[in-house]
């Protein structure tokens, strides 16, 4: 369950990379091709972003409940 938690705070560390990305390359180089690509980053960094807080939130309970379980033993 750590890992799959871990894996959740990466998507949203790669979904603001991506995202962040998208927005810099509008200001650098404005033509009409960057700014489709720029959308479709921050489209794309937007729902990683957005997948690895879902799997933050399901998977807490059960990285707490393991964690203890370690403690005791």
């Amino acid at each position: 369950m750590e890992r799959k938690y871990l894996s959740g705070k990466s998507g949203i560390s790669l979904g603001l990379f991506v995202g962040l990305f998208g927005i810099n390359q509008l200001f650098l180089h404005p033509s009409t091709i960057t700014y489709i690509i720029g959308a479709i980053f921050i489209i794309l960094g937007f729902f990683s972003v957005w997948a690895g807080i879902k799997s933050l939130r399901f998977y807490r309970p059960y990285v707490i409940k393991e964690l203890e379980e370690m403690k005791q033993h």
